[in-house]
């Protein structure tokens, strides 16, 4: 609504008022944690998320956010380097999590991986197969299927991409998962039930790759949701 606006330049300098507000009262290197200092932190990732999507995020922005001692703070500003430079952003990024050893930690691991899942880039399979090769990531562990093959698809644009790719890239990883955890399987082809949200091209080509998929050696819920999607559209 906010980009829809025709007091979009007034509305980007009202935004950068209020973030540059709020970051001169916070402290960002305090290790306070209190009800006060929680909400401000939420307030500040808000702004800068608006800010982000009208495209005004600088490097500098990034900088500031990587300096605070909350975590909250650090993966906003991952989030807005990864919006503008992908490439690079990915690099630094990884650099950070080897150097704080975060890849050792579960959560940490699933907070990056639902970061890199929703990286909004032509280039958008090359960075998350890299990730399913580089070695920390586990087919076995639920948490991080879910943070990076279900934060996918979540990622509207790169799921429905034009050309159908992210069906076929979903297709794939349900094929690796179903063996291992049928359950998660299964809860990864429920995004396919958006079917009837789609256009009638993207519908055509989401249409060949379940029945692709289909015939495969599906376990019964995989299978259930597929057909349950094709009976319905016939």
């Amino acid at each position: 609504v906010l980009k829809q606006s025709a007091n979009i330049p007034q509305m980007r300098d009202i935004l950068r008022s209020w973030y540059q507000q709020a970051l001169d009262t916070y402290e960002f290197t305090s290790e306070v944690i209190d009800d006060a200092s929680m909400k401000k932190r939420a307030y500040i990732s808000s702004l800068m998320a608006l800010i982000s999507e009208f495209g005004m995020s600088t490097h500098q922005d990034v900088e500031t956010l990587l300096k605070s001692s909350k975590m909250t703070l650090n993966l906003v500003g991952w989030k807005v380097a990864l919006e503008q430079n992908p490439e690079k952003g990915i690099i630094v990024l990884r650099d950070w999590m080897v150097q704080n050893g975060f890849y050792d930690d579960l959560l940490m691991r699933m907070k990056y991986f639902s970061l890199v899942s929703q990286i909004s880039d032509p280039s958008w399979r090359f960075y998350i197969e890299e990730e399913l090769e580089r070695g920390y990531f586990d087919y076995t562990v639920p948490n991080l299927v879910r943070a990076l093959i279900g934060g996918f698809t979540k990622n509207i644009a790169l799921f429905h991409t034009p050309d159908g790719s992210g069906y076929r890239f979903l297709s794939e990883q349900i094929q690796k998962i179903d063996p291992i955890n049928p359950q998660i399987a299964s809860r990864l082809s429920k995004p396919f039930s958006s079917y009837e949200l789609i256009d009638d091209t993207m519908r055509s080509r989401m249409s060949d790759v379940i029945r692709e998929l289909l015939k495969k050696n599906l376990s019964s819920g995989v299978r259930e949701i597929l057909e349950k999607v094709i009976v319905q559209h016939q």
